[in-house]
């Protein structure tokens, strides 16, 4: 009687499934770095919180922050932007940098430019003839920026090489080909 009784308890132990109990997600704040030029604008949040939150920037001449997160740009510079919520602070590093924006003579394609250091820079193609748009973090060797990144059209984009006031964006079709775009327009989009 004993032996079917413990078999019965085991047998229920297997079949029903053990619940984990979920440990409560500490609050933290959505971007902790943020590279922008002035022409931008970012939202900041707090996830995993339900109190009120209080942001505040530590150089209002770079940026200002409103009630409710968002990011605006005055100047170039570095600021930091912190989120008070009860005792606790969260904090967010922001760089206003300087953003180069070219064009083709068709006006249809663009690249802006921001070097966020010697090694380092952002891009955002927007390549409308073949309806790709994205931005992708490169590495910086002299005047070229050499990145891989495959577009929605199929293409792989490769490198923005610049040189004498024209610029290439080289790529590669999905048949293996390779194809550049020139850019020869240039202004500063700050």
């Amino acid at each position: 009687m004993k032996k079917k009784i413990l078999c019965i308890v085991l047998a229920l132990v297997l079949v029903i499934p053990i619940v984990p109990v979920s440990a409560k997600s500490k609050p933290r704040i959505n971007k902790k770095t943020v590279y922008m030029s002035t022409a931008e604008k970012v939202k900041l949040k707090v996830l995993n919180n339900k109190k009120k939150v209080k942001w505040t920037s530590s150089n209002k001449k770079v940026a200002r922050v409103s009630k409710k997160g968002t990011v605006t740009p005055r100047w170039f510079g570095k600021t930091t932007i912190t989120a008070k919520f009860g005792n606790k602070k969260l904090k967010c590093k922001v760089y206003v940098k300087e953003e180069d924006y070219w064009m083709d003579d068709t006006g249809v394609n663009s690249v802006s430019v921001m070097n966020l250091s010697k090694k380092k820079a952002r891009l955002k193609l927007k390549i409308g003839t073949l309806g790709d748009k994205f931005t992708v973090y490169a590495k910086r060797k002299s005047n070229m920026y050499v990145f891989k990144k495959r577009g929605k059209s199929g293409y792989y984009y490769s490198s923005f090489i610049y040189r004498r006031g024209m610029c290439n964006l080289n790529m590669k079709t999905p048949n293996k080909k390779y194809y550049n775009i020139e850019f020869w327009y240039k202004s500063e989009n700050s």
